[in-house]
């Protein structure tokens, strides 16, 4: 395709407005200059060949914006081929009010205090308004910048684009002018600022200012650049203005600039994303999103809302042609791009006392917040709770790491702007950017502290409440061994087994009925307690038979077969990578007995005291128990296999008393 015959603003038009302000240029100069010499300048002008300059300057412009790189990884990716449209909010989640209870706010609880509605921002930046795009890092802000470079560059836009990273002006000691007129200086011009003025004059040009979180605040550079980029708002006023920051890198108000700020991704963005990732091969794209709509991926759908975080999924799974089986291998990755290498991998560097604090030590300080609220079953809290967690953290750090400098109010913010970890949701109201991190925080805080007390508050918990089951799954990941947690869950298993007459008869009919399926033809029959396990079974039979205790109704069978069906295709799925022995047999019968006798099935787990839904918690615990046991390290599997849905001698015995 050739450039110059797009449509779109032609330089042509402003071949004589240039030529003359140059040569006043030239007159006003401080030094005199022939006529003749205005002359030779003029014939200069009238040379330039305006159709080949400005495929030039296009041709550099797409050269310059039109891949990006994640991270320091050596692929460069091509930005139309990934770009996804890109949604803002016009209401500031910071200027937002919330008049709930925080204590009620959970998982769904977050999705609503972002409900808002949702716009096109190329729609928004097509109406010419100036723009302050407000995100969180990693939120696609840089993308759609270059995004709509390229779309003036391919005519699409009347104006043409300038592409000014602040940061490159603000190191660079230039003024904007002739920093501009830098990228100018390839079109073959006499001199380009004079043409650059010109094109901004006239209001020809759509200025394309990224990153002004990124200008170091030290010697007021950061303000000097708010300055200069009002005042070439003033001057210029028919340009356009589109400039991004991060949430929360600053509180710099600029007038007859319309605030937005980028939305996360939606379900429909992400599939959107990587299909174009994997554009042209299919067989990539269907393993993906395979893999990608399991229902155990539900963490990693949620970072995928921040297309940096996604980003790296696809890099990753590029690898393997799989998620990593251990999914707090990906939750780290994230950590670490947000809080060590999104930065540094542009050489940023930032300028607050919150610098000083290691990269470690701000870690130990998300964690501790994570915890803190997570134990308290909160996901969301106030300005001044996070800040007395953060302040209580600064007091107790060494001597020689304190500053006289620190404060809270600071960090906080410093948290948000430069690694979006943490993100004010609505008016002094603030959470995780993602609950997946806080929970995968709460887990590194627990593996760290090896306390045996919150070890035993985290199995409790994870037990009794499902909120708890991706941090329990993500601590028993992390550590070198997780026997000590394991061997507690067994234990408690026990307990919550409990020694109920009706879930001892039916776990014990459905082990009996599990070996006499696994016995070979011809080979002898189990015994257990010196009693065939036929026999066994048979008398479990005739008791509930004889004794016509009060079944349980359908709707309460209904509910068990639920649980007792979603262990089961837990087990299936992994038959082949993982040996369940007699659990896998166990479950195989419950499901079958409840399936095809709902009325026996009733019978047996039937009684006077008998409570569904402990026995539902229970089922829950032996699923939870085997989904650990498949993301941790132990020497002790098979015994903790056994401990699923399992009985002793003594409890078959009592089944048939």
């Amino acid at each position: 395709m050739n450039l110059s015959d797009l449509t779109g603003f032609d330089w042509q038009s402003l071949m004589e407005p240039a030529g003359e302000y140059a040569v006043e240029l030239a007159k006003s100069g401080g030094k005199s200059i022939a006529q003749s010499g205005l002359d030779t300048l003029k014939e200069k002008w009238a040379k330039v060949d305006w159709k080949d300059s400005q495929s030039t300057y296009k041709k550099n412009l797409l050269d310059s914006v039109s891949t990006t790189k994640v991270l320091g990884n050596p692929k460069s990716i091509n930005v139309e081929s990934i770009y996804t449209d890109c949604y803002v909010f016009d209401r500031l989640s910071a200027l937002r009010r919330f008049s709930g209870e925080l204590d009620e706010i959970d998982r769904q609880g977050l999705i609503v205090l972002e409900q808002n509605q949702r716009l096109s921002a190329l729609d928004i930046a097509l109406t010419g308004e100036n723009l302050f795009i407000l995100g969180r890092p990693g939120a696609g802000k840089t993308t759609f910048l270059k995004y709509l470079a390229i779309l003036g560059c391919r005519g699409k836009i009347q104006k043409t684009p300038v592409f000014i990273s602040l940061k490159e002006w603000s190191d660079s000691s230039l003024s904007i002018l002739p920093f501009i007129a830098k990228q100018f200086d390839q079109c073959g011009f006499p001199n380009a600022e004079p043409f650059v003025t010109t094109l901004l004059q006239r209001g020809k040009a759509i200025l394309l200012l990224d990153g002004l979180d990124e200008v170091n605040e030290a010697g007021d550079k950061r303000g000097q650049t708010i300055r200069e980029i009002v005042k070439l708002s003033q001057k210029f006023k028919n340009c356009q203005y589109c400039l991004t920051c991060r949430t929360a890198a600053t509180d710099y108000s600029f007038d007859k600039f319309k605030y937005i700020e980028v939305a996360d991704f939606d379900a429909i963005q992400q599939v959107h994303f990587v299909t174009q990732w994997y554009d042209g091969n299919s067989k990539h794209l269907n393993s993906f999103l395979d893999g990608w709509n399991e229902i155990q991926q539900e963490g990693l759908r949620e970072l995928g809302k921040t297309p940096l975080l996604l980003t790296l999924m696809c890099l990753a799974f590029e690898e393997t042609l799989a998620f990593p089986a251990r999914q707090v291998d990906i939750y780290k990755d994230a950590i670490d791009a947000l809080l060590r290498k999104w930065d540094t991998s542009r050489l940023i560097g930032r300028d607050t006392f919150y610098k000083n604090l290691s990269f470690s030590r701000r870690e130990h300080l998300l964690e501790g917040i994570a915890s803190k609220f997570y134990f308290d079953s909160r996901t969301a809290f106030r300005r001044r709770e996070v800040e007395a967690v953060i302040l209580d953290y600064l007091r107790r750090l060494p001597d020689k790491e304190k500053s006289e400098y620190a404060d809270a109010g600071i960090v906080l913010r410093q948290i948000e702007a430069q690694h979006g970890l943490i993100v004010e949701r609505a008016v002094d109201i603030f959470s995780f950017s993602h609950l997946t991190l806080q929970e995968y925080l709460t887990a590194s805080y627990l593996v760290k502290s090896h306390d045996e007390k919150l070890l035993d508050r985290l199995v409790t918990a994870a037990l009794e409440d499902q909120k708890w089951r991706e941090v329990i799954l993500y601590t028993v990941g992390l550590l070198p061994s997780a026997d000590p947690i394991l061997t507690r869950m067994a234990t408690q298993l026990k307990v919550m087994r409990g020694n109920q007459p009706g879930v001892i008869r039916f776990l014990g009919y459905c082990l009996c009925e599990a070996h006499i399926r696994n016995t070979k033809k011809g080979a002898p029959e189990p015994r257990i307690a010196g009693l065939n396990v036929s026999e066994i079974r048979d008398r479990i039979d005739g008791k509930v038979t004889a004794e016509k205790l009060p079944a349980l109704t359908m709707a309460e069978t209904t509910k068990i077969a639920e649980h007792i069906s979603k262990i089961q295709a837990f087990l299936m799925a992994r038959e082949k990578k993982y040996d369940f022995g007699m659990a896998a047999r166990i479950v195989a019968v419950a499901s079958d007995l409840i399936i095809q006798k709902p009325n026996r099935t009733a019978s047996l787990l039937g009684g006077y005291f008998f409570r569904p839904e402990d026995f539902i918690s229970y089922l829950y615990a032996c699923r939870l128990m085997i989904e650990c046991l498949e993301v941790s390290v132990s020497k002790q599997r098979d015994g903790y296999i056994d401990s699923v849905m399992s009985l002793t001698e003594v409890d078959v015995l009592n089944a048939i008393k």
